[in-house]
């Protein structure tokens, strides 16, 4: 019996190895670059977005009969976060938001972005910005996506955050990308 199950373990996959061969960003650059790399490549899918940032989405929600919200969320002491989100229409096999969201102190050196870097950055690999970068957030625009950062205070931390998502759909199908609060 137990060579059986060695050989059947040899042809099946092991669940997401490729979100678990890539550690999680240490810092907040680490995952500016990775962000980067994930609008770099185009491909906009749960398993791309686990793979660039080494995470696991492993929690599924239904938000209503075709749309899914994938989640992870990990906490740390005195209530640091980090949040990754998916929502996709998996009959359509299309993503109405691939999202990131942090407290400034969940990594190590403590630090968000600098809403000025981002945009050289982003036009570089072929995004617009929408309006002019302010110190709290920023807005761009590439063919049907946008893509925007968001920095905010609460009672004890900062927030960062930056989402992704479509605007090929048309006005109906907007109203059901938004990033709500998880449960």
């Amino acid at each position: 019996m137990l060579a059986l199950l060695l050989m059947a373990s040899t042809f099946l996959p092991i669940a997401d190895a490729s979100a678990a061969s890539r550690r999680m960003p240490a810092n907040s650059g680490e995952v500016w670059s990775r962000w980067l790399e994930f609008l770099r490549d185009g491909d906009v899918s749960k398993g791309r977005f686990e793979e660039v940032f080494g995470v696991e989405l492993s929690k599924v929600q239904r938000l209503s009969d075709d749309v899914y919200r994938q989640t992870l969320r990990i906490e740390r002491s005195e209530g640091r976060f980090f949040l990754a989100v998916v929502d996709s229409y998996p009959k359509e096999n299309t993503y109405a938001l691939a999202a990131i969201q942090w407290t400034s102190h969940f990594f190590d050196d403590g630090q968000w972005l600098d809403v000025v870097g981002l945009a050289p950055d982003l036009e570089a690999i072929g995004w617009t910005p929408l309006l002019a970068p302010t110190p709290v957030g920023a807005s761009f625009r590439k063919g049907y996506a946008e893509m925007a950062y968001s920095r905010h205070w609460g009672p004890h931390f900062q927030y960062c955050g930056l989402s992704l998502r479509p605007h090929r759909f048309g006005s109906e199908r907007l109203e059901r990308v938004r990033l709500q609060r998880p449960m």
